[in-house]
């Protein structure tokens, strides 16, 4: 982890986070609030918690995923270290085997394109009617007591079971599937609020996991489908191991499983919190897509992902070293009062420039077109299954602790 000399550092205006900033930890709750305050006083700052370089405005943010040259992707989400030794096994074997996301230009080439085709509208049309049967019987599934928790019940088992339909994983394997998902996540993005003990236990099932996924990748070397995995192989020839097919398949399922559960619960937690809002989504005046774009950029799942300096250079009124982290916080730029009016305010199909949830650039999310429409149809079910939807009083938010992942850890409902 690189810091930059505190020379190099701006003054922080009397008042704003600045040097103490963490949206990951103390001022999740309120980061909106002091990204606001920095869009206007000081874009591109310093934050010591985070040891990196805040960048809060749309313009310098694209500008950044424009030029990969300088700004290099190898730490999108930062490779942790120092964890115990099947834990650090597991992070490595992720990291060493060539995640789409955190590739450069030329290695990011071949991975993408083997990724890019299976996700491109003629394939989502081909996987529509499976996603929607897949969550049309997970919300039939859900309880209907008077209170209950849409992240358990929901919104973190549609999208693993929706992705292992496209990939071709076979459906008697959900639970496992979902449990790697969760631990993937956890230990990437989490391990700081975890045990040695917890990160060891986690650590031995990951490798379990990823045995699974590399046996999978030699089934469809040796009997090729109609899935993705099959197509990555087929696609990838020679330029593909299959370590890192098997790897970014395992990519896919955790970070689609996350961030399209975590966006449909910040979406039904807008809609719910702005009055008349669900009652217009059952009664057909608000279209399901127009909402899940607009719950997207309100409260963006992914408030940001690092990038890292390959030379000095300057963004702002911020001089940057070669080899300094930057954090580049979409949820920001989807708050820019500069691109966005009023951004606020949960007003779906609203006019403008399309907002960055989905990334910018090289690393735009591969799987956004699929993730749209895993969120239009469980907008679309969950309206038809619960027409009287409300926050449940009295329980109060808290969100996940996990780095860069903003979405509350439970959301609890009455479904009238």
């Amino acid at each position: 982890m690189t810091t930059t000399d505190s020379a190099t550092c701006p003054v922080h205006t009397p008042g704003f986070a600045g040097a103490g900033f963490n949206p990951f930890g103390p001022h999740g709750p309120d980061a909106y609030a002091h990204l606001a305050t920095a869009r206007r006083e000081q874009p591109v700052f310093f934050s010591e918690a985070l040891a990196s370089w805040c960048v809060t405005r749309d313009a310098d943010i694209r500008a950044v995923c424009t030029d990969p040259a300088t700004f290099s992707s190898r730490d999108v989400f930062p490779r942790p270290t120092g964890l115990p030794p099947k834990a650090q096994a597991v992070m490595d074997y992720h990291y060493d085997n060539g995640t789409v996301t955190q590739l450069d230009p030329p290695a990011h080439g071949p991975i993408r394109r083997a990724l890019h085709t299976s996700f491109g509208p003629r394939a989502i049309s081909g996987y529509d009617p499976a996603v929607r049967a897949t969550i049309a019987a997970k919300v039939d599934a859900i309880p209907h007591p008077q209170r209950f928790d849409l992240v358990a019940e929901f919104s973190a088992i549609f999208p693993v079971a929706v992705v292992m339909d496209v990939i071709g994983v076979p459906a008697e394997d959900l639970a496992d599937i979902r449990r790697w998902a969760d631990e993937l996540v956890a230990v990437g993005l989490g391990h700081r609020a975890m045990t040695e003990e917890q990160l060891e236990t986690l650590g031995a099932d990951l490798a379990t996991a990823v045995a699974y996924f590399r046996g999978l990748v030699d089934r469809r070397t040796a009997e090729p489908g109609s899935d993705l995995v099959s197509f990555m192989i087929g696609d990838g020839g020679p330029a593909l191991t299959p370590d890192e097919v098997a790897n970014n398949i395992f990519n896919l399922v955790a970070a689609g499983y996350e961030t399209t559960g975590s966006a449909l619960t910040n979406t039904v937690l807008a809609l719910l919190r702005e009055p008349g809002a669900w009652d217009a989504l059952v009664a057909g005046e608000l279209d399901p897509a127009a909402v899940a774009l607009e719950g997207l950029r309100l409260d963006t799942p992914i408030l940001g992902n690092f990038r890292t300096a390959t030379r000095d250079t300057v963004l702002g009124d911020a001089r940057i070293a070669a080899g300094d982290r930057l954090l580049l916080l979409y949820g920001s730029a989807n708050h820019d009062e500069s691109v966005v009016d009023e951004p606020g305010v949960f007003r779906p199909g609203r006019p403008g420039k399309a907002h960055l949830a989905f990334g910018y650039g090289l690393h735009n999310c591969v799987g956004a077109p699929l993730a749209r429409l895993e969120l239009e149809v469980a907008l679309e079910q969950l309206a038809r299954r619960f027409p009287r939807l409300a926050l449940a009083p009295d329980a109060p938010l808290t969100y996940k602790p996990l780095m860069q992942v903003r979405t509350p850890a439970a959301l609890w409902l009455t479904a009238g």
